[in-house]
């Protein structure tokens, strides 16, 4: 929820779901019980992936661009 509300913040738009239309998946730490189907079938998509140490550093770049533009 936390990282939803931050990327609206700075203009994205978040989906619990992957398309044609993603721009990025955020990819976090993935926990699978062995014999589980990986979430991770989800990066097959060809989708780009960025970790979240990424999205937290575009949102602080974000942040940094307001601030000047603000005159900050």
């Amino acid at each position: 929820d936390q990282a939803f509300s931050l990327a609206k913040v700075f203009g994205a738009k978040p989906q619990n779901w992957v398309t044609k239309q993603t721009d990025y998946l955020v990819v976090g730490l993935i926990e699978t019980t062995l014999g589980e189907e990986p979430i991770t079938k989800k990066l097959l998509t060809g989708t780009p992936t960025i970790s979240e140490r990424d999205f937290l550093d575009w949102c602080q770049a974000r942040s940094a661009q307001w601030s000047r533009s603000l005159g900050g």
